[in-house]
């Protein structure tokens, strides 16, 4: 900690409040258009399947550490059929990771979600 900055604390509030606006403003339009997607991780790739009214050539894909900025990293999704993205992870996620994903057009939308490869997806929650 005496070494470092904790990536928590954001010194630029303003500018950020008003990003966040954007960010909600996105996540509404995603609601409205009826967009949702369902992602599968392995271990170097991710694979998207997108429900809503369009299907855009490309999405960006955002991977965020929720403990260490400098582990976050961008993956650039193509479409491989309609409905069907596909993209290559830099390394294998092996905690738990927040995703955004983004069409970004002037009107695009966002989605958000997470993502713990180490919880088995049957598990029974208690």
């Amino acid at each position: 900690a005496s070494e470092g900055a904790d990536d928590l604390v954001v010194d630029e509030y303003y500018r950020d409040g008003l990003a966040i606006n954007r960010q909600l403003e996105k996540k509404q339009r995603a609601t409205t258009l009826g967009v949702q997607a369902t992602l599968e991780f392995s271990k170097y790739s991710v694979a998207l399947k997108l429900d809503g009214p369009e299907s855009p050539a490309t999405l960006h894909l955002l991977m965020s550490h929720p403990q260490e900025a400098d582990l976050d990293f961008n993956i650039e999704l193509h479409r491989v059929e309609p409905g069907f993205y596909a993209g290559t992870l830099p390394k294998p996620l092996s905690s738990r990771w927040h995703w955004t994903l983004e069409h970004r057009i002037e009107a695009g939308w966002r989605l958000d979600g997470s993502i713990d490869p180490a919880v088995p997806k049957n598990a029974d929650s208690d």
